[in-house]
C-alpha cells in the first residue's frame, strides 16, 4: 500500500509541477510580448529567456527573442536565435528574412571567427624557433604553448565574443590585438656566473610591469646543447631583434647613484653583442643595478630621451 501511495504522490507532484512551470511560462511569455511591444528589450530578453528555460523553447519564442536583440543591436545573437527558429521551422519566413541575410553575410560564426583569428596568429609567429618566457609563470614556451595560452586568455574570449564583420577595419582589429598580445621583451646584459635566475626573475617582472607576456633571454631560450638549433639561432637573432617589442638592457654595474658617465664606462659596452643589441631594436631602456631606469627615466624609448648618452660599444 505504501507503494502505491508513494506513486500517487509522485504522480501528483509531476502533475502540479508541469502545470506550474505551464502557467510561469505562458506568464512570462505575456509579459514578454508585452515588454516587446513597448521596445523595453532588456526585459523582453529576460522573460523570453526564462519562459525558454522552462522548455518553451519555440521557433515562435526564439523570434521574438531575436527581435528584442535586434532592438539591442546584439547581431551575433540575433543571428543565433535566427538560426534556431530556422531549425525549429523551416518554413518560417526568418530564413527569408532579408535582414537576417545581410547579417549573416556580414557577421561572422565563432568558428569562423577563430579561423581568421588563427591565421593573423599564423601570421605574427612565422618563426618557430622562437622560444620566449611567460612573464608570469617563468615557463619555457614554444610557439603552441603561447597559443594555447592565446586562447585562454580574456583578449582571445573578447575577440571570440565580439561581433567580427568581413570589413577590413574588424581584420586590422584582430591583428592589432594579436601583435600586442604576442610582442616580446629581450634582455640585454653581460653573463655573470652568479645571480642569473634572480636577474631572470627581476627581468620577468619588469617586462611584466611594462605589459608584455612574453620575455626573451639567451640564457635560457636558446639550445645550446643541440649544434643544429644553436646555429639556426645565432642566424636568427638579428631578426628576433629587429622584431622585439622592447630590448632591455641591464647595466650591474651601474648603481642608482651613479652619474651620467657611468653608462659610458659600463662594462655591458665592451661585450661583443652590445653593438647589435643596442642598434638593432627599435625601442630601448636601460635599467640600473636595482632594476629600475637609468638616472630615473621613465620614458618608453631610451634611444629618444637619451641620445646623447656617450657609449663606446663593443671595446672587447
Amino acid at each position: 500500500m505504501m507503494v502505491w501511495s508513494d506513486k500517487y504522490k509522485e504522480a501528483d507532484f509531476l502533475g502540479w509541477s508541469n502545470a506550474f512551470r505551464e502557467e510561469c511560462s505562458t506568464l512570462c511569455l505575456t509579459c514578454g510580448d508585452t515588454a516587446l511591444t513597448t521596445n523595453d528589450y532588456d526585459m523582453a530578453i529576460e522573460l523570453y529567456s526564462v519562459a525558454i528555460g522552462l522548455d518553451s523553447a519555440t521557433d515562435v519564442i526564439f523570434e521574438n527573442c531575436s527581435k528584442a536583440k535586434l532592438g539591442k543591436m546584439l547581431w551575433m545573437d540575433v543571428l543565433l536565435d535566427a538560426q534556431k527558429v530556422i531549425q525549429l521551422n523551416h518554413l518560417s519566413h526568418m530564413g527569408y528574412n532579408t535582414e537576417t541575410q545581410k547579417l549573416c553575410q556580414q557577421y561572422l560564426s565563432p568558428s569562423e571567427a577563430d579561423c581568421v583569428i588563427q591565421q593573423v596568429i599564423d601570421a605574427q609567429l612565422d618563426n618557430p624557433s622562437l622560444h620566449v618566457l611567460d612573464t608570469i609563470t617563468g615557463l619555457l614556451c614554444k610557439r603552441e604553448a603561447q597559443i594555447c595560452t592565446f586562447k585562454l586568455s580574456i583578449e582571445y574570449m573578447e575577440l571570440l565574443s565580439s561581433t567580427i564583420t568581413y570589413q577590413d577595419i574588424q581584420v586590422k582589429h584582430i591583428k592589432e590585438v594579436v601583435k600586442k598580445y604576442f610582442q616580446y621583451a629581450m634582455l640585454s646584459h653581460r653573463l655573470d656566473p652568479v645571480g642569473s635566475i634572480k636577474k631572470l626573475q627581476s627581468f620577468c617582472k619588469t617586462a611584466r610591469d611594462l605589459g608584455y607576456h612574453w620575455a626573451w633571454s639567451d640564457t635560457c631560450c636558446i639550445d645550446k646543447i643541440n649544434n643544429v638549433k644553436l646555429q639556426e639561432s645565432v642566424n636568427s637573432m638579428f631578426v628576433w631583434y629587429h622584431h622585439s617589442a622592447l630590448m632591455v638592457i641591464y647595466l650591474l654595474d651601474v648603481p642608482p647613484s651613479s652619474k651620467p658617465d657611468a653608462l659610458a664606462r659600463s662594462t655591458w659596452n665592451t661585450c661583443g653583442w652590445t653593438v647589435q643589441e643596442f642598434l638593432t631594436p627599435n625601442v630601448i631602456i636601460f635599467y640600473q643595478k636595482d632594476w629600475t631606469p637609468h638616472l630615473g627615466d621613465h620614458t618608453p624609448n631610451h634611444k629618444v630621451s637619451q641620445p646623447n648618452n656617450k657609449l663606446t660599444l663593443g671595446r672587447d
